[in-house]
């Protein structure tokens, strides 16, 4: 019994502080690891012939009405708290949970779009991709924005998730 109430503890401190992190750097390193949600159908397209998937920009398109792209800077957590706090925060039925990408800092620079450091209670090393636009819903995006979300996917490295129903990482490692 006190076994079990010292491990939820633990669990509860590892979440707050992963990698043993006491203070996440407001400033996001060139070469440090961003890490986003892929969904389907949304977020990917199938092939049918071979049954395999490929991102589609939208991955990396705003809400309506924001200019914000949800990721997590893996430095500072686990690829299985990545795969947990996003299937948890997205349980829709229009969609559903297929794997992550991963982008390093300098490569989301490099397609002329920028993060920035935004933690949630429940995720300290949460940030947000930013590209500069607003739109709103039924508003077609500009070729300079379709542009920055094509070389994104370009840049992106997508891992399908073997495993979507599970809460543990088996994908492989992320770079």
């Amino acid at each position: 019994m006190i076994m079990a109430f010292i491990l939820k503890c633990w669990e509860r401190l590892v979440k707050l502080f992963p990698n043993g992190s006491r203070r996440i750097p407001d400033e996001i390193d060139t070469k440090e690891k961003l890490v986003r949600g892929i969904y389907s159908p949304i977020n990917v397209k199938v092939n049918k012939s071979t049954n395999t998937k490929s991102l589609q920009p939208n991955a990396f398109k705003s809400p309506s009405g924001k200019d914000e792209v949800s990721i997590l800077r893996l430095k500072f957590t686990t690829p299985n708290f990545c795969k947990k706090f996003i299937k948890k925060g997205h349980v829709e039925k229009q969609r559903e949970y297929v794997g992550l990408a991963v982008l390093h800092y300098h490569e989301v620079v490099s397609s002329k779009a920028w993060a920035v450091y935004s933690p949630l209670p429940d995720a300290l090393m949460h940030g947000d991709i930013k590209t500069g636009y607003v739109l709103q819903r039924g508003q077609a995006a500009p070729a300079e924005l379709n542009l920055i979300l094509k070389d994104l996917v370009r840049y992106a490295r997508f891992r399908e998730d073997p495993q979507p129903v599970s809460n543990k990482w088996n994908g492989g490692p992320l770079e």
